[in-house]
């Protein structure tokens, strides 16, 4: 019973909350509610540029966005050296003794390696495909 109120009343205060929006953008003046879609607009708009330069710093450096997406960097110098930083500290799996890094004559990389690197590139379509690929096996 006591569940049933509380989404009744969460449900109301989301009423009102849309309607104080409502309200408050009827008294807007015209000129405001464009200066509210452009200022809206440039946030998307900064926002998209950064995600495209820490997909670029993450496929030049071999990091994961994941990791990029945790770096402070304001600016693209502070994320380039953070990143370059990082990824030099980071310890790579050695090679086993007796195993050919290069593939043989015609045989091309497989297809977890063909994931990583459509991921480092930063290409989700390719990483989607290629993981339908391999479910599909």
């Amino acid at each position: 019973m006591w569940r049933r109120k509380a989404e009744q009343a969460e449900k109301r205060n989301k009423e009102l909350e849309d309607a104080e929006t409502a309200r408050k953008t009827a008294e807007m003046t015209e000129l405001e509610r464009e200066r509210a879609r452009a200022d809206q607009a440039e946030t998307a708009r900064k926002q998209a540029e950064d995600r495209a330069l820490r997909l670029q710093i993450a496929g030049e450096t071999g990091l994961s966005i994941d990791i990029l997406n945790d770096l402070n960097g304001a600016d693209e110098a502070t994320l380039r050296a953070q990143a370059e930083r990082l990824a030099a500290n980071v310890v790579k799996p050695p090679v086993q003794a007796g195993t050919n890094t290069r593939p043989a004559a015609g045989q091309g990389p497989s297809l977890d390696e063909k994931i990583n690197a459509a991921y480092k590139a930063g290409n989700t379509l390719e990483v989607i495909r290629l993981k339908r690929e391999s479910a599909s096996k």
